[in-house]
């Protein structure tokens, strides 16, 4: 008898999902050093107020422009148990990755009306207990890497996935992963994501294959560095 639970996938991600969804995401990703490293223990506040702050992100972003960014939401019995976050294929080898002239427009319009709106208490509040010189490096580390593996070529991009803990091994994962690699079969072209180590052996049953590595300086782990694959599911046509 199988024990995968039977999950509905939507794309309609509803704001009454945030808070769980926010719980879940927080739970998934607490000890990863990734997550240790951008919320430092040190400044990190409650576990109430950061899922206050995760709902508070996720309600900004549903309120702007997402234009490649796909969400995915596995329902159970009507109630959020997952969520992936796809980026659907761009081309973009005119700037070998970079982001497309258009895009780097809307972002400097969005960036001004953000600015002109004058920046909230609750987003000085999460800057104050995020460690931004490493969040722009781990940023720009996976842009780097994705960009030499795809030379701007389009593909399907996993920008994150996480599942209820406690609903772990149940197939959840399997599912909000496969809806992914299924568009990008139609569609004929390959996909990527980063992981973390708790989500390899997932990516690795699903046929993923590390294709490169992120790296980042760390003097207090082993070899000096704080390192993360870099994960592809087929390969270019040309």
């Amino acid at each position: 008898m199988s024990n995968r639970l039977n999950v509905v996938l939507s794309t309609e991600v509803l704001p009454e999902y945030y808070p769980e969804l926010a719980a879940q995401h927080l739970r998934a990703f607490a000890t990863t050093e990734i997550s240790l490293r951008l919320f430092p223990v040190h400044l990190r506040p409650s576990l109430e107020q950061r899922t206050l702050w995760n709902v508070y992100n996720r309600t900004k972003r549903a309120s702007e422009p997402q234009g490649d960014l796909v969400e995915v939401v596995a329902l159970l019995d009507g109630k959020p148990v997952g969520i992936a976050a796809w980026l659907v294929p761009v081309d973009r080898t005119s700037t070998g990755g970079d982001p497309l002239p258009e895009e780097l427009q809307a972002k400097e319009e969005l960036k001004a009306r953000q600015e002109a709106d004058g920046k909230p208490a609750i987003e000085v509040e999460m800057d104050a207990a995020t460690d931004k010189e490493f969040g722009k490096a781990f940023g720009a580390e996976m842009d780097r890497v994705r960009k030499e593996w795809s030379k701007g070529r389009p593909h399907w991009y996993l920008k994150f996935l996480f599942v209820n803990p406690d609903l772990s091994g149940l197939g959840v994962g399997s599912r909000l992963l496969d809806w992914g690699t299924k568009q990008a079969e139609a569609a004929g072209v390959p996909c990527w994501l980063e992981s973390t180590d708790s989500g390899r052996l997932l990516y690795d049953r699903r046929g993923w294959e590390v294709e490169s590595w992120c790296e980042l300086d760390a003097e207090n782990l082993p070899g000096g560095k704080l390192r993360w694959p870099g994960m592809r599911r087929g390969s270019f046509k040309d």
